[in-house]
Formats: structure tokens, C-alpha cells, sequence
């Protein structure tokens, strides 16, 4: 199997490697319907970049919203660095999912 080039460090890691790149192409996710619009765009932005096709829908289900499921988002005192924060946490989750799918 070759990997794409933009994915070859994810792939060097013993955690990932090229079967990890493959189910994260292959995921399928929905992000939390409660994110704001910056949330959100930052959220697509690193699971695009880490591979990710983009989401199935938006989930409706009873997500939390950001400020309860990171407990770093007491950290941040502006809203662009918080959406940020936010965005990479729910990618972070995502990715999660599909390394252990």
C-alpha cells in the first residue's frame, strides 16, 4: 500500500502506520450539531488534514458542548483561540474513533 506523501509522518508512527491511514481515509463521522461555525471550520480542517473524508451529517444527538467535554477551555479568554482549541479537540476525538475502529 502506498500512502500519500502529506500523510507520511502519521504513517511513521508505530500508533498509526499505513493500516491506522487506512481506516482513517475510510472513517465515516458525524461532528457535534451544537458547534459555532469557527468550531466547526477548525474542526474539518484537522480531520481533512489528517485524512479524513469529510463528515456524514451533523450529529443530533445530545453532544456536549465544548466547554464541558475539554478541560482546557477554561485556558482560553478569547473566542478565536477557544473555537480553535475546540475544533482540534473534536478532531482529536474523531481521529480516535478511527484508530480504534
Amino acid at each position: 500500500m502506498t500512502t500519500n506523501p502529506r500523510w507520511s509522518r502519521q504513517t511513521r508512527l508505530a500508533e498509526i502506520g499505513e493500516a491506522g491511514q487506512a481506516r482513517i481515509g475510510a472513517h465515516q463521522y458525524e461532528l457535534p450539531s451544537q458547534l459555532s461555525t469557527e468550531e466547526r471550520e477548525a474542526a474539518l480542517l484537522y480531520t481533512r488534514r489528517a485524512g479524513l473524508k469529510s463528515p456524514q451529517k451533523s450529529s443530533a444527538l445530545n453532544d456536549p458542548p465544548c466547554s464541558e467535554i475539554s478541560e482546557f477551555s477554561s485556558h482560553f479568554h478569547h473566542s478565536a483561540p477557544q473555537a480553535l482549541g475546540c475544533g482540534a479537540f473534536i478532531a482529536l476525538r474523531v481521529l480516535h474513533e478511527a484508530l480504534k475502529s
